[in-house]
């Protein structure tokens, strides 16, 4: 539902669609949305690997600059929480963001390079301002949660190796948590597979199993 989008979004009557209201006026933060179920997962040859894909329906060329995109364990109500003193990224835990530059985002804050030795990091090729009308992007978390892949319309297009202290945990669900901002003028969540191919699980599967379809914000 939209309470548990931001401030600056609408969403489509099917939720799978979310647009930025305000173009020009609407700071980052106020335009997240995250997805209504977790992200697909499923057992490959390096783990647990899980994956969300979003579509761009609508590019403002008058913005420089690229969508955020990445995964958070914080499920959908405790994200719309956060709206009665309006969303920042810096209230956001156990979140792994890319902004539009590439540059990965712990916990909600964009760290500069360097400041924390393990704890920033840019993937290069990852770059969401290229991106316009009709263009997918996607993230997948592989090889045990130590790593983050960028696709661009299909293509791998970066991977970023994760510090010990900072990888995913993959005994968890995922949630797809966008920032519908900078070019990103309406975009669109995909129901797709998880890149790879899929290998019995050498142990007990994870809570609940492989995660439903994630195909629609919340």
């Amino acid at each position: 539902s939209s309470y548990n989008a931001g401030h600056g979004v609408e969403l489509n009557d099917e939720e799978t669609m979310a647009k930025r209201v305000d173009h020009y006026g609407r700071a980052e933060g106020h335009c997240i949305v995250v997805s209504k179920t977790p992200v697909k997962s499923k057992n490959t040859a390096s783990g647990r690997d899980f994956y969300a894909e979003i579509k761009m329906e609508t590019d403002s060329d008058s913005w420089s600059s690229g969508m955020d995109m990445g995964f958070t364990l914080l499920e959908p109500d405790v994200v719309g929480k956060a709206n009665e003193q309006g969303l920042c990224w810096a209230d956001f835990p156990d979140t792994w963001v890319f902004r539009g530059d590439g540059m990965l985002r712990i916990n909600g804050r964009a760290y500069p390079p360097g400041a924390l030795p393990g704890q920033c990091a840019v993937m290069e090729g990852w770059n969401t301002a290229t991106l316009e009308w009709g263009d997918t992007c996607g993230l997948q978390i592989r090889n045990g949660g130590s790593e983050i892949v960028g696709y661009q319309n299909g293509k791998e297009v970066g991977c970023l190796k994760l510090d010990e202290t900072i990888k995913v945990p993959t005994e968890r669900e995922l949630y797809l948590i966008c920032d519908v901002i900078g070019r990103a003028g309406e975009v669109e969540i995909l129901d797709v597979d998880v890149p790879g191919a899929e290998v019995a699980a050498a142990a007990a599967p994870a809570p609940g199993g492989a995660a439903p379809a994630s195909n629609a914000f919340l």
